[in-house]
This record gives C-alpha cells, structure tokens and sequence, in this order.
C-alpha cells in the first residue's frame, strides 16, 4: 500500500508522488509502477498465507492462526492499494474510498497478528492470552473506525507499529534458544528489511521518476516479506519436530 495523505490518506504499511504530476486521462492510472508493485507484493504475501495453510506441519500449531492472519492480512492491505493506484486517478470516485478503508484495516489486522504470534513465540500459554485478549480489545475501535470513516495513514501506523515492536522483541528473546534462534534471526531480518523500507518511504527515496518511494517500499517490503516467511516454516519445523522444507 502507499500513503496518500494528500488525500483522504494511506499501507500492511505507501504515498503519492511529492508535487504535482502530470494529469493523465480520466479514470487512467498515474501510478502504473506503484500499482504493479503493490501487485507483486500482494500477490507474494497471498501465495505464503495459502502455502502455510496448506502445510501440514501447520496443522494444530498455535502459531498457524497469526502466521496466516498476517500474511493474509498484508496481502489484502497490498491488492487493495494495488487496485487503488491502477483503477483511477479520480479522488472522488467512491472505490477509491472503500479500497483505502479496507486496506488501513488490514494493516491493523497485521499489526494485531503480530501481537497474536509474539506472545505465542515467547510467553506461557496463560500469559499469552491475557496479552492477546487485551491487544484484541485495543484493536476493535481502531477497525471500527477505518471501516466507517476516512482516517490518515498514520493512524494504521500507530496502530501496527507497537505490535511490530513487540514481536521484534519477543524475537530477540528466541535468539537465546540454539533451535529457535536461526529463524528468530531470520524474522528479525525481515522485519529490519520492512522498518526500513517504511523510512525509505517516508524520506521519499526514490531510484527514478517511474520507479518512486513507493515503488520502491513495494520492492524491500517483498524482500522482507519473503525473510519473514522464511521465518515461519522454521517456527513450523520446530513446533512439529521436523525439518524445515526446501523448495
């Protein structure tokens, strides 16, 4: 996704162009890059959550719920902004405006799955719970007002930032455990990979006029995307006693 704070405001964690651009066709794209990588991104994230559900290794483990919530949810939060960059360039076109609440509340249903899967990966079962359930709690307004009313994109941010920043820590603490620790380094990694995507995007660092910050947010935020994925089926390996599978 992007942030569009220059309008009713923007992605699982992306922006217009700064300054005015060219004005295209009516109902044409403006944004042709940053939809094809939003695209990708979403597309990547999508095909992870179906193999995680389809893995057998997944089934019966705790983790399984907030794995697939959050590859799911930041591939909703991806295909939304994909379509909102490619279908029109017309702000008051009313798709506009679903697609941008639909995507803010997937980017807060990753950040509330973070929450899920840190507690899961280094708290006891009753204190995992009490952690859940009050980050659950939490969640319900922020859902229920970027579901019926336009809210800027630092709103989704606020929203997904605390979790990312609890399970980074939870991760720090697997990195202790001798079996937990290559895919704990691995979720770190990603995770590092999308925070800095994120100031890429809000520096606006872009590599050229076509390919922009966001273009280029959509790019690390694959790689970190892939890293993180690369972490669960080690978790997954773990929690069934076997070996993680190569592909």
């Amino acid at each position: 996704m992007s942030d569009e704070s220059a309008e009713v405001a923007p992605a699982a964690v992306n922006g217009l162009q700064a300054g005015p651009a060219p004005a295209p066709a009516q109902g044409l794209s403006a944004e042709p890059t940053v939809a094809l990588t939003d695209l990708a991104l979403g597309v990547e994230a999508a095909a992870f959550a179906v193999m995680l559900a389809r893995d057998e290794r997944s089934q019966g483990s705790p983790l399984r719920g907030p794995l697939i919530t959050f590859f799911a949810s930041t591939a909703a939060a991806s295909l939304a902004g994909a379509v909102l960059h490619g279908l029109t360039t017309d702000r008051s076109d009313p798709r506009r405006r679903a697609l941008w609440r639909l995507s803010l509340g997937s980017i807060g249903m990753a950040g509330l799955s973070s929450w899920w899967l840190g507690a899961r990966l280094s708290l006891g079962r009753g204190k995992a719970h009490i952690v859940e359930g009050g980050a659950t709690v939490v969640h319900i307004p922020y859902l229920a007002a970027v579901l019926r009313s336009d809210q800027p994109f630092w709103v989704a941010i606020l929203s997904y930032l605390p979790g990312a920043v609890f399970l980074s820590g939870s991760l720090v603490s697997r990195l202790r455990d001798r079996q937990g620790r290559r895919p704990a380094a691995l979720g770190l990694a990603g995770l590092g990979v999308t925070f800095a995507a994120a100031g890429v995007q809000v520096a606006k660092v872009g590599v050229a006029r076509r390919f922009d910050h966001n273009a280029l947010y959509h790019a690390m935020q694959a790689i970190g995307v892939a890293l993180f994925f690369r972490a669960a089926k080690g978790w997954l390996a773990a929690s069934s006693g076997q070996p993680p599978r190569r592909r």
